[in-house]
């Protein structure tokens, strides 16, 4: 939990926040998911990368420093995208708050409250939408660092790579 009381989903034991996407709650959801899908898809170019660097045959050799560059830029998007899963379960269970109580001034004939709620609601998902969008930007910047890595790294680490890119798609 964080001082607020809400959920930090990234420091729940892995088990556990794999039960939390499966329990049929709205949070964590999609747009979290999506972002922790980036989050593993740059340790795994992390990888490949402190692989290739720590390399003495001649075709790493003359790749460290790109390869450097790669892991510096590839580490910084790993911040952005822990920032964006938090936001994203924290801005969408808003969502969902709002919309359990316009359904309820609903059931009460509270037109009026209804009405006040789902304008709120409204407001929050136009939020909501976008965090999803940046955590795709995000992990899309990473696509072509992907391919550098699969093409030039450490080849009997592809498969890292290669899954990396699948998870940044």
């Amino acid at each position: 939990m964080t001082k607020q009381g809400k959920i930090d989903y990234l420091k729940l034991p892995t088990n556990e926040l794999l039960d939390k996407f499966g329990e049929g709650s709205h949070v964590p959801g999609s747009g979290s998911a999506a972002a922790f899908s980036g989050m593993l898809g740059v340790e795994l170019m992390k990888t490949v990368c402190k692989l290739t660097i720590s390399r003495e045959e001649d075709k790493y050799v003359k790749v460290r420093r790109e390869i450097s560059i790669v892991l510096e830029q590839v580490e910084k998007s790993k911040v952005e995208l822990i920032k964006l899963f938090q936001e994203d379960a924290e801005c969408f269970n808003q969502v969902s708050i709002h919309r359990t109580e316009r359904d309820k001034a609903k059931a009460n004939g509270n037109k009026k409250e209804a009405d006040r709620i789902a304008r709120l609601e409204n407001e929050l998902m136009k939020e909501a939408t976008e965090i999803p969008l940046k955590i795709a930007r995000t992990c899309l910047s990473l696509i072509d660092y992907g391919f550098v890595i699969f093409d030039k790294g450490f080849q009997s680490a592809r498969g890292d790579s290669g899954v990396a890119i699948s998870n940044l798609l």
